[in-house]
This record gives structure tokens, C-alpha cells and sequence, in this order.
């Protein structure tokens, strides 16, 4: 159906209310459906970190107790090597015992009250990380 030439549908201004009208009703169905894909996106982020952090704390405490019993072996000189394993465990249970809002909020707290020692520590597994993470990727020679 057309609209009759003097009605208002059929002047710019007609269509100007109209499109206006027509945004009017999408746009906040486009920003339920961001904040709906924002909410998911987040939850799987979320949930992927605290695959990563189990998973680190699971080897970590593997890692402790090779270290322990290492050190069980070595008798009295390996008092050293029993310190670290012990606080690895250490570090490793409250890894499985937090989630990672608590973590982010003692990290931050740390950093607040200690930055000098946080941006050491963190400039140190940077470090640890990317010699790592290089000699994994080297070939072996043939």
C-alpha cells in the first residue's frame, strides 16, 4: 500500500519518524544481546583460568613432592631443597584452595604494599618464563 502523496508517512519527515521509531526498538535488543555475549564470554575466560590455575597447581605439587622426596634422600644437606618443596606445596594448596577473584585481589594487595619487590618478582618469572619457553622451542639437532 502507497502512501497518499499529502499524508505524513509519504514527507521526509514521516520516514524520519519512522526509522527513528525502528532504532528506537532494535538498539536495546542489540545491547541486551552484547551484554548477554559479554556475560558469556566471561564466564568461559573465567572458566578456562581456572582449568590453567588447577593445572598449574596440580604439577607444582607434583613438583614438591619429587622435590621432597629428593630431599628425604639426601639426609641432612638438603634442608634447602626442603624449604623450597615446602613452600611450593605451600603455594600450590592456596592455588586450589582460592579462585581467581581472590587471587587478583591478594596479588594487587601485594603489589600495593610491596611494588619494588612485586616488579622484581614479576620482571624474575618473566625471565624464568621466556628462557623456558625458548629452549622448548629449540629443534634438536639432527
Amino acid at each position: 500500500m502507497t502512501p497518499n502523496p499529502g499524508s505524513p508517512e509519504a514527507t521526509g519527515d514521516g520516514l524520519a519518524a519512522s526509522a527513528q521509531n525502528l532504532v528506537k526498538s532494535i538498539v536495546p535488543e542489540g545491547q541486551k544481546l552484547a551484554g548477554m555475549l559479554a556475560d558469556q564470554a566471561k564466564t568461559q575466560v573465567k572458566s578456562e583460568i581456572t582449568i590453567r590455575k588447577n593445572n598449574f597447581a596440580s604439577t607444582l605439587l607434583d613438583m614438591a613432592r619429587a622435590l621432597q622426596t629428593a630431599g628425604s634422600q639426601a639426609g641432612p644437606a638438603a634442608r634447602p631443597v626442603d624449604a623450597i618443596a615446602e613452600r611450593a606445596s605451600q603455594f600450590a594448596s592456596a592455588l586450589n584452595d582460592k579462585d581467581i577473584e581472590q587471587i587478583l585481589s591478594d596479588t594487587e594487595t601485594f603489589a600495593r604494599a610491596r611494588p619494588v619487590l612485586f616488579l622484581a618478582g614479576a620482571a624474575a618469572v618473566g625471565l624464568i618464563a621466556g628462557r623456558f619457553l625458548k629452549s622448548s622451542n629449540q629443534a634438536p639437532a639432527a
